[in-house]
């Protein structure tokens, strides 16, 4: 016999909410290195990376 429950569609939703909060602090940092990088100028124009595609 498998387990069962029964979870309200409001707790449903507060769980997807914390999820997606805890994923947010997750990618956090990275997107701060990646803004890091394109302040410094350490970035590739589209250009040149449609360009590489094609070889």
């Amino acid at each position: 016999m498998k387990n069962m429950a029964l979870v309200t569609i409001d707790d449903i939703d507060l769980l997807e909410q914390m999820l997606e909060a805890l994923e947010d602090q997750l990618d956090m940092p990275i997107i701060k290195e990646r803004l890091s990088e394109a302040k410094r100028g350490d970035t590739v124009s589209w250009e040149t990376i449609k360009s590489r595609l094609k070889k």
